[in-house]
């Protein structure tokens, strides 16, 4: 099925921002401004468009990590209100919480998540395509969101874990030592990263119930103006697949059931998020496999069985095909 999220345009804050940097760093960004936005300075783009400016960018500086260095240089409040809201947040996990569910005021064409597993909060970024936003933006993405939660938090905060959508033979010096953990992914069903329960219970230099509040409900206008819905049919019925996967019942009927909405109606709000259930099931059986491969020692058939695969063969099958590996050799890789 051809994902129409993928051609689909948006306006992005980050394409200004690239072009000022681009400036403020010596060179002449006109080249991509008329390569990419047809010469206006609207700066609405596709997502493989600015994932190629963001390329093109790197190239035009020299710089191989562009997108961590662009992430660290930004000024606080470059993504307005959202960020001022998610800034001004009673703790650490309400802000991750609201950025999961306002991400769309970011770019309307991914799609966050939060999800919590024992004492761990990992936040998602999932683009709809392979790659993610490319090398350049996935490092900006992850970068942004922990360069903030130390303005915030403390510089003290260090993440659990963090991994990128873009294939990569192993992880720069520079970007380890910025992340501060050695346990870091490449190749993966998304961008990521993973804080600890108590870290995110800190409270925020700027907290401010009032404004934070205010900001909340601006959101959620701006988001029902679009047109965008709060309640992701994408999220609702990524959550049933989960439920049912260990089961072997992760069938659409059975997921449509579980949601109280028909087969035909399941299908057609995933069509509406450009996807559809085949994608979905896909997409949470492959990151449900990647993280038990990581977090645990479970044999393969166990987390065949796990991910609703009646055999490890047909698992190992699946997951050769998502990531160009084995389940064993990628736990080899990601455990190293």
């Amino acid at each position: 099925m051809t994902n129409p999220l993928k051609a689909r345009r948006f306006t992005s804050a980050l394409v200004p921002y690239v072009l000022t940097y681009v400036r403020m760093h010596g060179k002449d960004p006109a080249a991509l401004q008329k390569k990419y936005l047809r010469g206006t300075a609207a700066p609405e783009v596709s997502l493989p468009e600015l994932g190629a400016i963001l390329a093109d960018a790197a190239k035009l500086l020299g710089d191989e990590l562009f997108g961590l260095h662009a992430a660290i240089g930004m000024s606080r409040g470059g993504y307005g209100l959202l960020e001022f809201g998610l800034r001004s947040a009673p703790t650490g996990r309400v802000a991750m919480e609201q950025l999961a569910t306002f991400g769309a005021l970011i770019n309307p064409l991914v799609r966050w998540s939060l999800e919590v597993d024992g004492d761990e909060v990992a936040l998602h970024h999932r683009a709809p395509r392979k790659g993610g936003v490319g090398r350049h933006g996935n490092y900006f993405t992850v970068a942004r969101i922990l360069q903030i939660a130390r303005e915030m938090m403390g510089d003290d905060v260090k993440p659990l874990r963090a991994w990128f959508a873009h294939a990569e033979r192993s992880c720069p010096a520079e970007l380890q030592t910025f992340l501060g953990t050695s346990n870091v992914g490449f190749g993966r069903a998304s961008n990521g990263i993973v804080f600890s329960a108590k870290t995110l219970e800190r409270v925020p230099v700027g907290s401010d119930a009032a404004l934070n509040r205010a900001l909340e409900l601006h959101g959620r206008a701006v988001l029902e103006r679009c047109g965008a819905e709060i309640d992701d049919a994408w999220a609702r019925a990524r959550g049933a697949v989960l439920e049912l996967l260990p089961r072997g019942d992760a069938t659409l009927s059975k997921v449509a059931r579980k949601l109280h909405v028909t087969p035909r109606t399941l299908q057609r709000r995933l069509e509406e998020h450009g996807a559809s259930f085949a994608d979905l099931l896909a997409e949470v059986r492959r990151t449900h496999a990647e993280r038990l491969l990581t977090r645990s020692d479970e044999p393969i058939a166990t987390v065949a069985s796990k991910v609703g695969y009646a055999d490890a063969a047909t698992f190992v099958r699946a997951f050769r095909t998502w990531t160009g590996t084995t389940p064993g050799q990628f736990r080899t890789r990601a455990l190293a």
